[in-house]
């Protein structure tokens, strides 16, 4: 999710500069030692992802840690109260066993208010250093800190001095800055000191004692909002009164400001929370942020940033997904550090030209085909001869797990384009389908919003010359309804089967293809050519209802020479009509029409940029396959055409290439969430860039090729551009980390939610269609049969053959084991009670990121 940030982008550009490059360090408090039940007194607990936190298992911070890995989080500050103590054995067992602790740094936070109490005679509720028991105490805690973590690979230290937090809660009484020296001196450690306020409650003088040694206010998320209380001397911004809660009170002996913040917070006093809202928090991100790099810092020192919690605390105010705002917390931080810190992987933005010292900007040649399966695909096992698109396996990265959000052509290619989830579209013909409050039926109705951003108009404004040639399906679904288009469409009509020869009619054909091209362009693409409205069919026209591949390449050719001219990086979105129908394996409708029939009518020169038809079914032959497999071959040739129009060009190097199908096919489950309709391949080659033969296995989706080309080529997301992708550009240097636990899919009435070993599918119709359930009606179903459940989709040629293909399509929950049934032949639905549960509570959490768009009990 892309959440507003009202001056991020300029604002920290400046303040990096300042701080010699040091963006902040977003660290979260984390708690080892959660106990089910132990909080249920509380109003305010929240329900936590992970289910049982009483253990230490590694697996559970191992969980947590990618969570956080994979949205910005730099460093853990675990929750520590001794060594004899729980939280000890569970970090110590548990936490620094994960087999991923590589991914994330981590400090303690000494939490002082309950391990010393009692230590200077009493239980009182406050520790008096002017006794002898506290001070040993402490050292004795630290001997043993110092043994068993300070050393650690992945221990947060500045300048070589372990990073270590104090949190007293004003418990503390005569702590002097004598103590902390006294502290170092006996563990022979220098340590780098951060904690509340009320480390020197007894000075005399706070502020100046603030001032003196460092202790700086920061702020929780209800205070901020409220009426403001200046304290004259105050280093900081001026806050909320000393009364707030300590733990948003921070201190450091090298006087740098840690700003602590929390998404939302109520103290049980009276003071009434702000909203908790994920805007809310993006804004006390900022701020804090902000502060805390106005502050003079030592050289080796960053600024933190530290929120209050990672995970187990009241409903709200933690960042691990909560029942209301599911990730999107987790979604503010990572896209605060998109702009801060994660730049591009330094060889995808710093290639030169001779003798230039400005870095040069990829080009990028997206290619797209249409319901393309793994098995018309040499390298994936197809029975296919594909020598090209083989090979560009083998010289660039292979995603293993590249997947559709939505296994349909618009709403997938919707995805594409805008990284958004087609269910938070909002095309005409998609609102006008289901307004305000209706649930979303996601299937070909989805359309590119006029007048909005998307990857063109993002590339565009960073410079890039943009093209589009081939299949669209992505606008103007209201001039693809022949008998009822509006009355200001201006397509002009003709017989259905009229013949593109006459020239009255293909001047009607040429017109009308250059009114799509201007449309199309209106988009932000500066050149449109070679474009089909949809499929074939939507050209209304019998003898243009076969593919003609050569047309839409020479097209892309002519654009690549274009771009060139202007001497402009360039984006290339070239999408296929294989191997949509009409079925391209009957080489009457590909290999065997005539090759001057196209998208624009009749072109008597043809076109010259691929080997002849005949020399395709001959070298198909001559590989072993019949004729009606050389289709495949076709497409290939096509690839293989535009890598070869690249390179001639010299272009190679500086020009990655991208194929990839829109879903699976109708055999393979094409209007379903199963596997092979979302999983899909994705290569990508950039020769000098991209390591030849490498491949990434973990979850990626098409909502995410938006961030990452807008990384990779250095352009601007707008701030008002909402979406739920996130970037892979870490991968094509050869990052094999995931970059998500989970994955949201949609398709007609069916949303999953998919893990790297699960998926969960859910099946809810809206109330009227219950109701006719539950009445005993009967459904058509395509060939006249009657159903007792109607298909998912209103497409019912599109619903016969995935209920055909899928015999678990009407089930109203499904669960796989997609590490044993990748086919996900057999629901394990009861099988599996617990991540069933999981996984739907997930799906719920996810649903609810879709306001005023119902989904069963999901989102009641």
């Amino acid at each position: 999710m892309k959440l507003p940030f009202s001056f991020i982008a300029a604002f920290f550009v400046s303040l990096v500069a300042q701080a010699d490059d040091k963006s902040p360090l977003i660290a979260a408090y984390y708690y080892p030692w959660y106990i089910e039940g132990d909080w249920s007194r509380h109003e305010y607990i929240e329900t936590p992802v992970l289910g049982k936190y009483g253990t230490d298992d590694p697996k559970i911070a191992e969980k947590h840690i990618d969570m956080a890995a994979d949205h910005g989080i730099d460093c853990f500050f675990v929750s520590w109260w001794g060594k004899d103590t729980l939280t000890s054995n569970h970090l110590r067992k548990g936490f620094l066993q994960a087999e991923n602790l590589e991914r994330i740094q981590y400090g303690l936070y000494y939490e002082t208010m309950g391990i010393l109490d009692a230590t200077d005679g009493k239980k009182d509720g406050v520790v008096d250093f002017s006794q002898p028991g506290p001070m040993e105490k402490m050292i004795e805690d630290f001997r043993m800190l110092k043994k068993q973590h300070f050393g650690h690979d992945q221990y947060l230290k500045f300048n070589d001095k372990p990073v270590v937090g104090f949190y007293v809660s004003r418990t503390l009484k005569h702590f002097k800055r004598a103590h902390l020296d006294q502290l170092e001196k006996e563990i022979g450690v220098e340590l780098y000191s951060i904690g509340d306020e009320a480390f020197f409650w007894d000075q005399e003088k706070p502020e100046t004692a603030r001032n003196g040694v460092g202790i700086f206010d920061s702020y929780s998320a209800y205070n901020m909002f409220e009426p403001k209380k200046i304290i004259e001397g105050d280093t900081a911004l001026t806050f909320q009164s000393r009364e707030a809660f300590p733990i948003f009170r921070t201190w450091a002996k090298e006087v740098t400001f840690f700003p602590g913040i929390i998404p939302r917070y109520h103290d049980f006093r009276g003071h009434p929370p702000m909203a908790g809202t994920p805007d809310d928090f993006a804004l006390l991100l900022e701020s804090a942020a902000a502060m805390a790099m106005r502050q003079p810092l030592e050289k080796g020192v960053q600024p933190i940033v530290f929120i209050t919690s990672f995970n187990e605390w009241w409903e709200g105010t933690s960042l691990e997904p909560a029942e209301e705002y599911g990730t999107s917390y987790l979604e503010v931080v990572r896209d605060f550090q998109a702009v801060t810190k994660r730049k591009a992987p330094a060889p995808l933005t710093n290639q030169q030209d001779a003798g230039s010292t400005s870095a040069k900007k990829p080009n990028v040649v997206f290619i797209i085909t249409d319901d393309q399966s793994w098995d018309t695909l040499g390298f994936m096992g197809g029975k296919v001869h594909t020598p090209r698109i083989d090979q560009l396996a083998k010289d660039g990265l292979f995603l293993t797990n590249f997947n559709v959000t939505s296994t349909v052509c618009s709403p997938s290619r919707y995805s594409f384009l805008t990284g958004r989830y087609a269910g938070r579209c909002q095309g005409p013909k998609f609102v006008k389908e289901h307004p305000p409050g209706d649930q979303t039926q996601v299937e070909n109705i989805g359309e590119l919003e006029p007048g909005g951003s998307n990857l063109a108009t993002i590339l565009q404004s960073a410079g890039y010359h943009t093209g589009f040639v081939g299949k669209s399906h992505v606008i103007r679904h209201d001039w693809m309804e022949k008998n009822h288009r509006p009355e200001d469409c201006p397509l002009e009509t003709y017989p259905q089967d009229a013949d593109p020869r006459d020239p009255e009619v293909n001047a009607k054909l040429q017109r009308n293809h250059q009114r799509w091209c201007d449309e199309i362009k209106k988009y932000g693409f500066d050149f449109a050519d070679g474009v089909y409205a949809a499929n074939l069919k939507e050209l209304y026209c019998d003898d243009l209802n076969v593919h003609n591949l050569e047309w839409t390449v020479s097209k892309a050719c002519d654009f690549m020479d274009e771009a060139t001219k202007k001497q402009k990086p360039f984006f290339l979105y070239f999408s296929t009509t294989l191997h949509h129908g009409p079925a391209p394996w009957a080489n009457r409708f590909s290999l065997d029409a005539d090759p001057r029939m196209t998208g624009e009518g009749f072109v008597e020169e043809g076109f010259d940029v691929m080997p002849p038809r005949e020399d395709v079914v001959k070298r198909n032959r001559e590989a072993g396959f019949p004729d009606n497999k050389a289709f495949a071959l076709w497409l290939d040739d096509g690839v293989g055409a535009l890598i070869d129009k690249v390179d001639d060009l010299g272009l190679e190097k500086d020009t990655m290439v991208v194929f990839v199908p829109d879903h699976g096919s109708f055999r393979h489950g094409k209007a379903t969430l199963h596997e092979y309709g979302m999983r899909v391949p994705m290569l990508l080659r950039w020769p000098g860039t991209i390591q030849a033969g490498s491949k990434y296995d973990e979850i990626v989706a098409n909502i995410d090729v938006l961030p990452t080309l807008a990384e990779i080529c250095g352009a601007q997301i707008p701030e008002a551009h909402q979406h739920d992708g996130i970037s892979f550009a870490s991968a094509l240097n050869g990052d094999t980390k995931p970059i998500r636990e989970y994955l949201f899919g949609e398709l007609g009435h069916s949303r999953c939610v998919k893990t790297k070993d699960w998926k969960y599918i859910a099946v809810r119709f809206p109330p009227e269609v219950q109701k006719k359930m539950q009445a005993g009606q009967m459904f058509n179903g395509y060939e006249g049969e009657k159903l007792k459940t109607p298909y998912l989709t209103r497409n019912s040629h599109l619903g016969h053959y995935a209920a055909k293909a899928n015999p678990n399509y009407f089930l109203p929950n499904q669960l796989y084991d997609l590490r044993k049934d990748v086919e996900e032949n057999n629901d394990v639905f009861l099988e599996h009670p617990e991540a069933a549960q999981e996984l739907h509570d997930r799906l719920g959490s996810l649903l609810k990121g879709f306001p005023g768009r119902p989904f069963g009990e999901f989102t009641e």
